[in-house]
């Protein structure tokens, strides 16, 4: 079946994803379903206060809000969400925040990593990441360092660009994406080997 654009279905998808430039949104924004956060949640503990520094429009904090967290939203760009034009990588705001969660730009999710982690006060760290980081050399360095648990999606979640996840996630449940996805969890402190686990 194919939309008014010609692309069936399937070529609509391999095509939200796509990471070729001329593609790429803006500020590398793939939006996180809901599915994404509410999977973590049921496996994860989250004290509050939250920082989502890369919070698009809000489709992680709105989840962890409607727990009862208070979460502070920032993003550089605005998406209508938050506190706008806030480059987590060399902000002076430092809002109190226990738990770092968010959905990082894919291209600098090791400096968004290595900020986190150094920031005072903040005891655990939330990334929801392409399962294939694990398989980077440059990534040892954060995977040595208190990561303490790996939560793979089973069934995959649909991580698209803004507008591609609601075409592809209308009913709330997802599955059947093509990348995987996982959630990965630093604590700090930590010490050992990290835990594998599905969700």
């Amino acid at each position: 079946m194919r939309n008014r654009d010609g692309m069936t279905m399937s070529q609509r998808f391999v095509h939200s994803i796509n990471r070729d430039e001329e593609n790429k949104p803006e500020g590398d924004y793939y939006k996180t379903p809901r599915q994404g956060t509410t999977r973590l949640l049921a496996v994860e503990k989250i004290e509050g206060p939250c920082w989502d520094c890369a919070c698009g429009d809000g489709a992680i904090a709105r989840v962890l809000e409607e727990t009862g967290l208070t979460v502070y939203s920032s993003d550089l760009f605005d998406r209508g969400y938050g506190h706008t034009g806030v480059d987590f990588l060399t902000t002076k705001v430092r809002p109190k925040a226990k738990t770092i969660i968010t959905n990082p730009p894919f291209d600098i999710g090791k400096e968004f990593c290595n900020r986190a982690l150094w920031l005072p006060g903040v005891e655990k760290v939330c990334f929801i990441q392409r399962l294939l980081v694990l398989e980077a050399k440059s990534h040892l360095p954060y995977f040595s360092r208190g990561l303490a648990r790996v939560w793979v999606f089973m069934g995959r979640v649909n991580i698209c660009r803004a507008g591609e996840v609601e075409k592809w996630d209308r009913d709330g449940k997802g599955g059947g994406g093509m990348v995987a996805f996982a959630w990965f969890v630093w604590e700090k402190g930590y010490e050992g080997k990290p835990v594998l686990g599905w969700i």
